[in-house]
């Protein structure tokens, strides 16, 4: 009602349209479980009470090993009381039968009583393992005896979250510019054979304006980028990101998804700015991520020269026909169709010059938005509506030269990640696929289906054009556009129909149906 949503200013942040988290097809139908191996906060902000907050809202079961009582609040740690080696491994013992994690989160360890036992513990289970180490707390205090005893632990983690001071205090390092911060990662990622999120919430790069993080993951290095918040509510932040990675791995995402998944769950958190006594306290747990202001961009350099490119005339781009050839463009265009897609393969390069020419001319003559997929020079030299472009094409393509031309630009996108680098580049449409399974190519991303069509439309339908791709035919068409996408993009439904205008007729028909129905 009106009066809980004045109480409450998270209403504000998470309506209209609440997102839940979605649950992979790899997943198991039954919930999946995380364990926190962490000291407790009494003031509820950081530990295991921020990582039961976090499982909750990403919909997992989470189950708790304490390995120490701590006496805190906003102002620092003020006790710390570690629990016996007997005691932290009948924690351990008690949840086997019942409870086997399919992730494991780290934090507060303490001392050597706690290391030494997990060390031992953690060699017998196969689950995968994300350690925030937690030096000191966020709040002020000292939370762990001996630094090196992470180093102990690295053999069974899979993922390590420290902040920048956190990192350089591990592993003895020095570095003040992002290459030298690069370097060091990328060494210790093969070193130890862990993946890395190198948060800079606490920054030695010198750099104020925004909160870069680096993440390596299998040797692939990329940044996650997002302004830099004004909350004074930063106690359990790194809690929080850590078991919200392992949450969201828990659910079936990937490395990659769950990084960026965990970056916009505390750009949410920091939203909510609720005030605390004493003038700051605790981020925020405000359910799973579902603003487009709160995902980061995603880059594979921590600096990239910002790229403007034209938006579309509409948010709705219709019936959207692949074709691979001038034939077929041609009569795609003259049955009426305002937006394609021409891609080819395997062509020498003089035919293929040729062959753009001729498009971009007939996109023109039908002013029509025709965009050619990959051949990004071409299209420049001969002045094409758009290009578009695969995620493995963002790496070689001239971003600078494609926006300078002033071409439209679509992306392929498969996951939060790419989304994210999408986002990054602010292109002119972006276009989500597989929805269903397609024998057009080979693809390395399962069917996303038309729930994490939905999903991913309520993130950013309103700010770009979205185009669903993927095993698309008449028989489906109408359940994927009561998701509320505005185009569908098709290839054998309309080349291989033995009546295509009739084809194209149909599916006019029925994405005008439901632009109307918006």
């Amino acid at each position: 009602d009106s009066e809980a949503k004045h109480a409450y200013p998270w209403h504000a942040i998470l309506a209209p349209g609440i997102m839940e988290p979605l649950m992979r097809a790899d997943v198991e139908k039954h919930k999946p479980v995380v364990w926190s191996i962490a000291g407790s906060d009494n003031s509820g902000g950081a530990g295991i009470q921020a990582d039961n907050l976090t499982f909750n809202d990403f919909g997992v079961h989470g189950c708790n090993i304490v390995t120490a009582i701590t006496a805190q609040n906003n102002t620092g740690v003020h006790t710390v009381d570690c629990v016996s080696e007997v005691l932290l491994c009948q924690q351990w013992d008690t949840l086997i039968p019942d409870y086997h994690p399919a992730v494991i989160k780290l934090g507060m360890l303490g001392n050597e009583t706690i290391v030494s036992p997990l060390v031992k513990k953690l060699a017998t289970l196969d689950a995968i393992v994300v350690c925030d180490p937690v030096l000191s707390a966020s709040s002020g205090g000292r939370l762990i005896d001996h630094v090196d005893d992470y180093l102990k632990l690295l053999e069974y983690v899979d993922i390590l979250t420290p902040n920048q001071q956190e990192f350089a205090e591990i592993f003895k390092l020095q570095f003040s510019t992002p290459t030298e911060l690069e370097q060091c990662a990328l060494e210790i990622s093969q070193h130890y054979g862990v993946d890395l999120m190198v948060t800079g919430g606490e920054s030695l790069l010198q750099d104020f304006s925004q909160s870069s993080d680096l993440c390596i993951i299998s040797g692939e290095l990329f940044w996650l980028h997002s302004p830099r918040s004004n909350s004074k509510n930063t106690h359990g932040t790194g809690c929080t990101l850590a078991s919200a990675i392992a949450a969201a791995l828990a659910c079936g995402y990937d490395r990659y998804e769950a990084m960026v998944l965990a970056k916009a769950y505390i750009n949410v958190g920091f939203l909510l700015d609720v005030c605390f006594s004493g003038g700051k306290g605790a981020v925020q747990h405000a359910g799973f991520p579902s603003r487009l202001d709160c995902l980061p961009t995603a880059s594979r350099h921590y600096e990239c020269q910002p790229v403007s490119f034209p938006r579309c005339d509409t948010l709705r781009l219709g019936t959207y026909p692949v074709v691979n050839s001038i034939e077929w463009l041609e009569r795609c265009l003259e049955a009426g169709v305002k937006t394609l897609q021409l891609r080819v393969k395997n062509v020498a390069e003089e035919e293929l010059d040729a062959m753009i020419a001729s498009a971009a001319e007939l996109g023109r003559c039908y002013q029509a938005r025709l965009f050619i997929n990959d051949y990004w020079q071409l299209a420049i030299k001969h002045q094409a509506y758009g290009v578009h472009l695969g995620q493995e094409d963002l790496d070689d393509a001239d971003m600078q030269a494609i926006a300078e031309a002033g071409l439209h630009l679509g992306i392929s996108t498969h996951s939060w990640f790419e989304i994210a680098r999408a986002h990054s580049l602010k292109p002119s449409y972006i276009a989500i696929g597989p929805i269903y399974a397609t024998t057009t190519k080979v693809m390395k991303f399962a069917p996303q289906g038309l729930q994490q069509l939905q999903q991913w439309l309520q993130l950013i339908g309103d700010a770009y054009p979205v185009v669903a791709i993927g095993g698309i035919d008449l028989g489906n068409t109408e359940a994927v556009l009561q998701t509320g996408v505005g185009s569908v993009a098709m290839v054998r439904a309309v080349t291989e129909a033995e009546d295509y205008k009739a084809v194209i007729a149909a599916f006019d028909h029925q994405v005008e149906r439901y632009a109307k129905a918006v």
